[in-house]
């Protein structure tokens, strides 16, 4: 009877000794298989960079802006510079008179020319001369676009590219501008007073007279006309 308990003593003994160390392994092995499978879980592989962005590019330099070309005349005139804008003028050899200069400056693409300021006075009695000299004559007219309608009337200018009212630059020699007529036609005309070396009845070179609107001059002296359009 006594050895059946120490029998039945050392079996429960190793009953709990089986138990015990069963459970620390089964415990071991899932404590590591956590900490394995932590340790993969964590485990990071690093692939290629990704490429950085591109830089925007440059703005193109700003484009200046577009010049206006400078104002230029035609082979043969001159500039000139009005309120209005550019202005081109040339002088012809003519002796037409008011309305035949007209007609003469059309077939140029142009019309009589006034005079609208001292640039303008001082270029003509300039070409003028030009003109006059070679042919010999060394004193002369030169029909611009200046008249009066009838005695007493205002002057006023007729190219239609000035004011009309403007008479900045006509300047009259002594004792301009007359009344009156000659050969009884009223002298409702001006013509520029151009010398070359001869002074005549107090008329000054570049400078104003009243003149008769004649369909054409006598060829009594150099005779020419002056045409203007806008450069």
């Amino acid at each position: 009877m006594r050895s059946m308990k120490v029998f039945i003593s050392i079996g429960v003994v190793l009953s709990v000794v089986n138990c015990i160390f069963f459970d620390h392994g089964d415990s071991s092995d899932g404590s590591y298989s956590d900490s394995s499978g932590e340790g993969r879980g964590h485990h990071h592989k690093h692939g290629p960079r990704p490429p950085r962005p591109n830089r925007p590019p440059r703005p193109p330099p700003a484009t200046p802006p577009p010049t206006t070309p400078a104002p230029s005349c035609p082979g043969g005139w001159s500039l000139i510079h009005r309120r209005r804008g550019p202005w081109c003028i040339q002088v012809f050899n003519g002796a037409a008179g008011l309305e035949g200069s007209n007609n003469a400056c059309r077939a140029q693409g142009a019309v009589l020319s006034s005079v609208e300021n001292a640039q303008e006075r001082e270029t003509i009695a300039r070409l003028g001369l030009e003109k006059m000299l070679p042919t010999g004559w060394k004193y002369g007219t030169i029909r611009v676009g200046l008249r009066k309608n009838s005695q007493g009337a205002p002057w006023y200018n007729t190219d239609g590219s000035t004011d009309a009212n403007n008479l900045e630059g006509v300047l009259w020699s002594p004792a301009e501008p007359r009344n009156g007529n000659w050969g009884g036609v009223q002298l409702n005309c001006a013509t520029m007073w151009l010398w070359g070396g001869i002074f005549e009845g107090g008329r000054i070179h570049g400078q104003f007279f009243t003149n008769i609107c004649l369909a054409n001059n006598p060829n009594d002296r150099y005779r020419g006309y002056v045409c203007g359009k806008p450069a």
